[in-house]
């Protein structure tokens, strides 16, 4: 028989969790393995005293469920048929619709394992309201004859029980709980954990049961997961098509506005002019004034400041204001408007302080900066941070 460790379909993790409810208080088993490179790999095997606790551990998980209970009745017998054929031979005065049956193959033996309908659907119901991902469940020690594949063992002691597997017949007894150790082709875990175990390597194979009345179930479980997984999947999809959609937006903008900001400038100063102008014809003088100043600030030597600066900029920045030969004072009616000459100050905001600091290594080894000064860098969140830059300009 071919090892499990070369036939496991994907990588992923899967969880088998046991429902043993024999004590006085019931206990949940769970196994969680996975698949890494070509070897099987228990990733863990912990107890809860309640499914609440357990929820943690079993994170995203497909789940495969084995119901242990004293409400789970189980029959070796060698006897061929259907469950419900089995089922009317044993239990004659039973009702099989208000029961789950399932049936097995333990070497030449058959068990048929039956649990109430109402006991189970609890169950199911409850891991459901803590958005488990059910795959399926099991009942007794059906999860047994999976191991029973891939081992040649004849006995197992499990929780609370031991199955005997002879020739002749397969004898299952109460036992009390023990730690002894199985090793399950590679993977040792002891025999408090063998149902568990066994659930989990059932829903790593998506695996059906051999005969059951709940077959319906089952599909039901498989479909709402595999439905889980495309939504999540396309949902991921989504999300990164729209974010590589808004960078590659984000970079041709930045591309254009470049190129496009000294023209804007220029219309934007225009339009406002030839509005005062209209309104105010008697200021004439005074609004050309300050129009050829703000034409003289945009001329084509701030355009090429700028556009240097603005391609050794890292996409970790972002620039919300470049005053470039600032004003000195407060402008007034009739006076002379004093400006900061070989002057430009940069204000922005930055997600990276290494990259920054690379920029501003960059902005001083430019041929027409004089001196290169932070006047201010703080943090405005919690991964942002504001600066603002004075840089003097190399007199031509």
């Amino acid at each position: 028989m071919s090892r499990l460790t070369d036939i496991l379909p994907i990588k992923q993790y899967f969880t088998g969790l046991e429902y043993y409810a024999y004590g006085d208080h019931p206990v949940w088993y769970s196994t969680r393995i996975c698949k890494k490179k070509k070897e099987i790999e228990r990733e863990s095997a912990v107890s809860y005293t309640g499914i609440d606790e357990a929820v943690t551990g079993i994170k995203s998980d497909p789940v495969w469920l084995v119901v242990h209970s004293p409400q789970v009745l189980t029959k070796c017998i060698r006897e061929q048929g259907t469950p419900e054929q089995l089922v009317q031979r044993i239990f004659p005065d039973l009702n099989p619709d208000e029961f789950y049956l399932e049936m097995r193959t333990f070497k030449e033996v058959t068990a048929l394992s039956i649990c109430r309908k109402a006991y189970v659907d609890q169950l199911l119901n409850e891991l459901k309201r803590l958005k488990i991902n059910l795959l399926g469940f099991s009942l007794g020690p059906q999860p047994l004859s999976w191991l029973l594949e891939v081992t040649s063992y004849s006995s197992f002691t499990y929780t609370g029980h031991k199955l005997d597997i002879t020739e002749e017949e397969a004898r299952i007894e109460p036992a009390p709980l023990s730690n002894e150790e199985f090793d399950i082709n590679g993977i040792r875990t002891s025999g408090t954990y063998l149902l568990s175990l066994g659930a989990a390597l059932a829903s790593f194979f998506n695996t059906d049961t051999e005969a059951t009345n709940f077959e319906d179930v089952l599909q039901t479980f498989k479909s709402e997961y595999q439905n889980g997984i495309f939504f999540k999947n396309f949902a991921r999809f989504g999300i990164g098509f729209l974010l590589v959609t808004l960078l590659i937006n984000f970079f041709v903008f930045n591309h254009y506005y470049q190129k496009t900001e000294a023209l804007q400038q220029t219309l934007q100063v225009n339009d406002a002019n030839r509005t005062k102008l209209l309104q105010l014809n008697e200021e004439v003088t005074q609004k050309q004034k300050l129009v050829e100043d703000m034409i003289a600030s945009s001329s084509s030597r701030s355009s090429f400041y700028l556009d240097q600066m603005i391609s050794l900029m890292p996409a970790t920045l972002l620039l919300n204001e470049v005053d470039y030969q600032p004003v000195q004072k407060r402008i007034k009616e009739n006076e002379e408007i004093l400006v900061s000459e070989n002057q430009m100050r940069i204000y922005g905001t930055s997600v990276s302080s290494e990259d920054f600091s690379i920029w501003i290594e960059q902005l001083e080894r430019l041929d027409f900066t004089n001196r290169v000064e932070v006047v201010n860098y703080g943090q405005t969140g919690k991964t942002e941070a504001g600066f603002a830059l004075s840089i003097t300009l190399r007199d031509e």
